[in-house]
């Protein structure tokens, strides 16, 4: 239910930055440069389709990459009181401005709790 609710916030978030009518505008522009080049616009369309399908869509990678990372911490050293920050990429959480750094870490606390519980799931815990 939490990633509905993640995938809700960031849906509303791309609505009200005019995400949509940015990309939009786009694909218009370039289909008119490709009309004008002899380029068939379809494809370019295509292209741009799959290419903000993968912008937006969250990739299941990037979940089972932090799920293997959680899962190798609690193998190794279980449950930590500090295992946010572990978890942390450092390089990303250093070029955030303040609010955005709260909100990393609610959202990495988020995703932590769904592994866990996927976690305890799979050991039988």
């Amino acid at each position: 239910m939490d990633n509905i609710k993640l995938l809700a916030k960031d849906a509303k978030k791309r609505l009200k930055s005019g995400f949509w009518e940015e990309h939009k505008d786009k694909i218009v522009q370039i289909k008119d440069k490709a009309k004008s080049e002899g380029i068939e616009s379809s494809n370019i369309v295509k292209y741009y389709q799959t290419r903000v399908i993968c912008n937006v869509k969250p990739k299941k990678d990037d979940a089972e990459l932090f799920y293997t990372k959680v899962k190798s911490i609690l193998d190794s050293v279980g449950e930590v009181s500090d295992i946010i920050g572990r978890l942390i990429d450092q390089d990303t959480y250093c070029a955030l401005p303040y609010d955005a750094k709260q909100r990393y870490v609610m959202e990495l606390s988020d995703k932590y709790r769904v592994a866990l519980n996927r976690y305890k799931k799979e050991n039988h815990l």
